[in-house]
């Protein structure tokens, strides 16, 4: 078997049902796609195989639509019908394809339309990095149509130890004292500059965003915050910002910014309370 989770009960069945979107009854591809996923769900949470009319009863499918969504389901791998007692259940193809994908690849998957939501809402641009090293790399951008921004290239990499991104994942990860590998640059500082750098990685963890003087451009301030998934910290959100005349305020664009994340994180999977 696929896993050995317990059977579905009955408030499982429910859930199933309100997450069923509503839709036009004419709708017959889009109807068959729906059962589809919500049948492999089922059956991947199963500990035993299961009957049609007890999938159709579950998850409140009539059979005709059912039948049209698993013999597809069966065509391409996904489900199988065992034998002599005409049993339906999960295959691992579902779990063959996770290697393909990338956890990068799933973040930036996820962040592509909020950041360009985010982009459209404040008219500057915003990106996406990863720890990497001794850096943070960005991994996706949105650039907005408006005549002055900032561009920082996928494949970019802020320092960490001088950078808004790098405060963040310091600040959400171990801090500055558990960052310990002997190249990375905050353990090459001063005793000054490491009092302060940490006094503001500390700041950040108890106000959950960044706010950090470009070092390479001081008239731009670098907005970051921190996205989780189930597991923690993967990646900081920042834009990059600059007044402009008729550009919206600091305040503005930080409430924006933290408002962004969060969703980001949420539709992650987020399970830590971002401050």
């Amino acid at each position: 078997m696929l896993n050995a989770t317990p059977a579905f009960r009955e408030s499982d069945n429910i859930r199933y049902l309100s997450n069923i979107p509503s839709m036009d009854s004419d709708n017959i591809p889009q109807r068959t796609l729906n059962a589809g996923l919500n049948i492999l769900e089922y059956l991947a949470k199963c500990a035993a195989p299961v009957s049609a009319s007890t999938l159709s009863i579950d998850l409140g499918i009539p059979l005709a639509t059912l039948y049209r969504s698993m013999t597809v389901l069966r065509k391409r791998g996904y489900i199988s019908k065992t034998t002599p007692s005409g049993l339906y259940e999960a295959t691992s193809k579902i779990w063959d394809l996770l290697p393909s994908i990338s956890p990068q690849d799933r973040v930036v998957i996820h962040a592509r339309p909020i950041l360009k939501q985010l982009c459209e809402n404040l008219g500057l641009s915003c990106n996406l990095s990863i720890p990497l090293a001794s850096d943070m790399m960005v991994i996706a951008k949105h650039e907005p149509l408006s005549p002055f921004w900032v561009n920082v290239p996928v494949g970019y990499r802020y320092p960490i130890s001088s950078s808004s991104p790098g405060h963040v994942f310091m600040a959400f990860t171990s801090g500055i004292e558990g960052y310990a590998p002997s190249e990375i640059a905050p353990l090459a500082l001063g005793a000054d500059d490491r009092d302060n750098l940490t006094a503001s990685v500390s700041r950040i963890a108890e106000c959950g965003f960044a706010q950090v003087e470009n070092s390479l451009m001081p008239s731009i301030i670098d907005l970051s915050c921190p996205i989780f998934d189930g597991s923690g910290f993967i990646a900081a959100l920042t834009v990059p910002y600059m007044s402009t005349s008729n550009g919206r305020r600091l305040e503005c664009c930080i409430a924006a910014l933290r408002a962004h994340a969060m969703r980001l994180s949420e539709s992650l999977g987020k399970t830590q309370k971002v401050a």
